[in-house]
């Protein structure tokens, strides 16, 4: 009867010490795209861990849109995430700006558009 508590206990133990150690992990994609639809490449996207980090400019990450306009972020903790474009359309400087949340083994796609 000890024996088998004893097997029973390390079973668990060992449950807990793997289930530790993976981390929820998510994906964000962000499709850039101009007025009419069409997708943007090589615009840098910046990625921000809060709304103040974005106020002042203190980004986390960046990516350049790739030929299918497109920004991938991978590998994130869940959490809710801001991001920003620039964009120049007609000779004015526009900005765009956003938030999107991330989910636990799960590719969040939003598009951005100016």
């Amino acid at each position: 009867m000890k024996k088998l508590f004893f097997i029973a206990i390390l079973a668990v133990s060992s449950t807990v010490s793997l289930s530790s150690c993976f981390k929820e992990q998510g994906d964000l994609v962000i499709n850039v795209e101009n007025l009419t639809g069409q997708r943007m490449i090589g615009k840098t996207v910046y990625l921000y861990n809060t709304q103040a980090d974005m106020a002042s400019g203190t980004h986390a990450s960046q990516d350049v849109t790739d030929d299918s306009g497109q920004a991938q972020f991978g590998k994130l903790s869940p959490r809710t995430y801001f991001f920003d474009c620039d964009f120049t359309l007609l000779g004015i400087d526009y900005t765009a700006s956003g938030s999107a949340t991330v989910e636990d083994d799960k590719e969040t796609t939003i598009t951005l558009k100016p």
